[in-house]
């Protein structure tokens, strides 16, 4: 099919769209089933073939665009999406998510209040920069790299390359990847539900998903976007195929709550510089950050004890194993230097990521205060522990 073809074609890789081999693979595995037959019954919602849906997806956080409406070619459709990409170089999005302040920012928390992430966006042919903030914590990546500050503590991290901080907000941020990213949920998630109508000179596009790992132990359930069933309902102009806001809505006890909503967006507009990198702001470098060397030979239970029991006489040749010395001492040292250890409980895995283990805890603050938390640590190099949350 020839809209197919083009779509394996637009993703080779090159500055505009780039994807894996992996991924290529995939769309070339498709293409040779749809053109096996000439009926795709699998892959058709509502009479709108996949080729279009997926066009539809690109370019629903696109700027810019004309949208036919008795033509629904993913060849128009995307060259459009390819073309508007190029042509508009300032993008400002208001968006209000539930989450906590001091929190990262894939994190949602249904119970919380709406807060505002001011995010600016620049963007020159293939290179994009960006800022984002949410109260207590900030994010830019500009040509010195990415840099992810707690304006609380001082304290930030500059990394070289990072492109998982920001979760859901990632596809908000970097349109040109919505195609591969929608696409591929697709092919691996076949009881994803897909909605598109058209309407007021509106167009609306709904996708339904499902939570992303294995929550036999709820704990990280609904913690994130990735880690719920959630809805997502992009609205567009039908003429300039703008998108004109974005909700997100996870599903709790059959109902709906809505956790991300951007509210306003606009294009093209004159950013002359991201505003400067705090000053004040003491940064660990990216060749810092893997410092910790972790526990190892030790089980998850374990591992949490020593830690955790050397908080009460503060003993750094423990703690900094598990920690950064600056997290340690900037972030966490002032609360838990003296507390007591009262009891551990019984590790337990939750969602996606299988290098973490969550260990319940309960701790004696110096002032007296009892905590009751789960201490998140992370095996990553497949033979220690280091610390990763849950303080």
């Amino acid at each position: 099919m020839d809209e197919n073809k083009y779509i394996k074609n637009i993703l080779k890789p090159r500055r505009d769209i780039k994807a894996s081999d992996a991924f290529r693979a995939k769309i070339e595995n498709e293409i040779r089933k749809s053109e096996s037959s000439h009926s795709r019954r699998g892959w058709v919602w509502g009479g709108v073939t996949v080729a279009s849906v997926i066009a539809a997806i690109l370019i629903m956080v696109v700027p810019g665009g004309i949208w036919a409406n008795d033509d629904l070619s993913a060849k128009k459709i995307l060259s459009e999406a390819i073309a508007t990409l190029r042509k508009y170089k300032s993008i400002e999005i208001k968006a209000d998510i539930r989450t906590d302040s001091h929190e990262i920012f894939e994190h949602i928390n249904p119970k919380a209040e709406f807060i505002t992430h001011d995010i600016m966006i620049q963007q020159w042919d293939s290179v994009k920069y960006w800022y984002i903030n949410k109260d207590m914590r900030s994010a830019e990546k500009n040509k010195n790299g990415l840099y992810v500050w707690l304006s609380r503590y001082n304290l930030g991290w500059h990394y070289g390359e990072c492109d998982n901080i920001l979760g859901y907000l990632n596809t908000v941020m970097n349109p040109e990847k919505i195609l591969e990213s929608e696409y591929e949920y697709i092919m691996s998630c076949p009881e994803a539900k897909y909605e598109m109508s058209e309407k007021n000179g509106e167009i609306v596009l709904t996708i339904h998903s499902m939570p992303k790992g294995d929550y036999s132990n709820p704990y990280v359930l609904n913690t994130s976007i990735d880690d719920s069933e959630n809805i997502r309902r992009y609205t567009l102009d039908a003429h300039s195929s703008r998108l004109k806001t974005a909700v997100v809505s996870i599903v709790m006890d059959s109902k709906e709550i809505e956790v991300l909503k951007v509210t306003d967006i606009k294009y093209d507009i004159d950013i002359m510089e991201l505003p400067a990198i705090p000053k004040h702001i003491k940064f660990i470098e990216d060749d810092d950050i893997l410092l910790p060397q972790g526990i190892s030979g030790l089980s998850a239970r374990e591992a949490a004890s020593v830690f955790l029991s050397a908080f009460s006489d503060w003993d750094t040749d423990i703690i900094y194993k598990y920690l950064h010395p600056e997290e340690a001492e900037e972030i966490f040292r002032n609360i838990y230097e003296g507390a007591k250890l009262i009891n551990l409980g019984i590790p337990f895995r939750s969602g996606s990521n299988e290098h973490l283990m969550f260990v319940p805890y309960t701790l004696r603050l110096k002032d007296g205060e009892v905590k009751k938390m789960n201490l998140v640590l992370a095996d990553y190099s497949g033979d220690a522990w280091v610390f990763d949350g849950g303080l």
